[in-house]
């Protein structure tokens, strides 16, 4: 006899650590050069005491976090806003430009207890710039490429044609 466990699997949109929930599990900064990039995610604290949580990038990006630093009390949420900028750097970027960190999420209790302890969430962040919406500024789409070359060809057939024709004109003019 042969016994089948089944384990349900269950897919959450939200990264959880005691004391921080975190959505989106991931964020994703998406832009055009020379301009700002900014996103967003929220931080939850689903524990039963005041949470002060601290948001630091863990790479080498010039990433704007606001708030890095926050108190959150039972239950309540807080918008943290990322912001990326591209000028900022100093260099010249080569487009597309795609890269990736982490912030470190770190929530504390406010109350001094020693058997407290901080727990903390890595929240991935990639960063494109130059690609917006699957569309790239340093590519030329195929199928509009494609139509260029069409119109193209098209618009030099009729040119040829009216020349053919004014031609033909020409010729049936002077011989009458």
């Amino acid at each position: 006899m042969t016994m089948l466990s089944v384990l349900p699997v269950f897919h959450f949109s939200t990264a959880h650590a005691v004391g921080i929930s975190v959505s989106p599990p991931s964020l994703e900064l998406r832009g055009v050069p020379n301009q700002k990039i900014t996103g967003a995610f929220t931080v939850m604290n689903p524990s039963r005491e005041t949470v002060i949580y601290e948001v630091t990038n863990d790479g080498l990006l010039l990433l704007t976090i606001t708030p890095t630093t926050f108190l959150l009390e039972p239950n309540k949420s807080a918008h943290v806003t990322v912001e990326y900028n591209a000028q900022s750097t100093g260099k010249a970027l080569p487009y597309p430009y795609h890269s990736q960190t982490t912030l470190s999420i770190l929530g504390r209790p406010l109350t001094v207890n020693p058997t407290s302890a901080a727990s903390g969430i890595k929240l991935p962040v990639s960063i494109s710039v130059g690609e917006v919406a699957g569309a790239s500024i340093s590519h030329y789409d195929p199928i509009t490429l494609g139509l260029v070359i069409i119109d193209t060809l098209l618009i030099l057939w009729l040119v040829y044609l009216m020349i053919k024709r004014f031609r033909l004109e020409n010729r049936s003019f002077g011989a009458k």
